[in-house]
């Protein structure tokens, strides 16, 4: 009875197939969805850290003749596939810098030279670029998994 039962069950029938295939097609699915899901999350962070990278270097070639305005025009171009970044520019404006690690308390604005005293060095000409994107991922439990808020920082001295 027993070995009737196994071949009946392990024999090759033409839905054997059909039924496998529509028990594991959801779990493929969503292993395939998953890893492009983080493949893409990874492409969007180095896509907003370059854009940032390159704001910090457009600012740090001017100089302190910067704009807040142009160092954010500059991020903006440089993000171009990404759709929906939010891009914050403080300064340029002069800082303190303290700590370990290193943290900046506002000192003033810029005006030919930043002038006045820091606690253990002199104030010097910082810009400080920020930007925001949410990944908008294709599996809807993804958010769950990970943070899809991106942000990234960068300050730069330009004096």
């Amino acid at each position: 009875m027993i070995l009737w039962l196994k071949r009946c069950i392990l024999s090759n029938r033409p839905g054997n197939a059909y039924v496998e295939f529509g028990l594991l097609c959801p779990l493929l699915v969503t292993a395939l969805g998953s890893v492009t899901d983080f493949g893409l999350s990874i492409w969007s962070r180095a896509r907003l850290s370059d854009a940032v990278s390159h704001g910090a270097e457009y600012a740090a070639v001017v100089g302190p003749g910067v704009s807040g305005t142009n160092v954010q025009t500059a991020v903006s171009k440089a993000v171009t596939p990404l759709t929906g970044v939010s891009v914050t520019v403080t300064g340029p404006a002069c800082y303190c810098v303290s700590g370990s690690p290193a943290t900046l308390s506002y000192s003033g604005t810029y005006s030919n030279g930043c002038s006045g005293t820091c606690l253990n060095s002199n104030p010097g000409l910082f810009v400080q670029i920020s930007a925001t994107y949410t990944y908008p991922p294709i599996m809807p439990f993804y958010q769950q998994l990970a943070n899809t808020t991106l942000t990234e920082t960068a300050v730069v001295r330009l004096q």
